[in-house]
């Protein structure tokens, strides 16, 4: 089952938009980008509802789908960070600052590269994103861009494959 959207037939949009935000765990209809796929008939020849089957799917509104994830990850793992959401087609930047900022760039970035995989497969499960997007996570002593990374992971493996 595809996570990214949410198919519901009812006779009332407002109950589908309240099913869908309960099915993507969001609060603000804004983000809700919907089209009809089915119309029913009328219950009673010309008169009464009209069941239609709704596709809703969320908008690539990052700072409203991406904050609320961040914010109890952040609590969760008892991080002392904030965090900064820039969103200039095609990047997006998250910038971490913070008390706790050296535990994210400690043993070459391990737990800034492992917020990169977590927040990627969130958004991959929620919404379809843009061709061409880039995701970096950078920190405000290092901003490391994700790049710099690849070339380094790269150059080390081939490093090893000629010893």
């Amino acid at each position: 089952m595809d996570k990214r959207f949410f198919e519901v037939t009812t006779t009332r949009f407002n109950e589908a938009q309240d099913k869908a935000l309960a099915f993507f765990r969001m609060q603000e209809r804004d983000i809700l980008a919907h089209e009809v796929t089915q119309v029913g008939t009328k219950k009673f020849f010309f008169f009464g509802p009209q069941k239609k089957t709704y596709k809703f799917s969320l908008k690539p509104v990052f700072e409203k789908i991406l904050s609320p994830f961040l914010k109890g990850a952040l609590e969760h793992a008892l991080l002392k960070l904030n965090f900064e959401l820039n969103y200039a087609e095609p990047d997006l930047t998250i910038t971490f600052k913070g008390e706790d900022e050296n535990l994210l760039n400690a043993n070459d970035h391990e737990l800034l590269n492992a917020f990169d995989d977590i927040i990627r497969l969130y958004l991959y499960q929620r919404i379809v994103l843009p061709f061409g997007m880039r995701i970096k996570l950078q920190t405000t002593q290092t901003q490391r861009p994700q790049q710099e990374r690849i070339n380094q992971s790269t150059s080390q493996t081939q490093e090893a494959q000629l010893i």
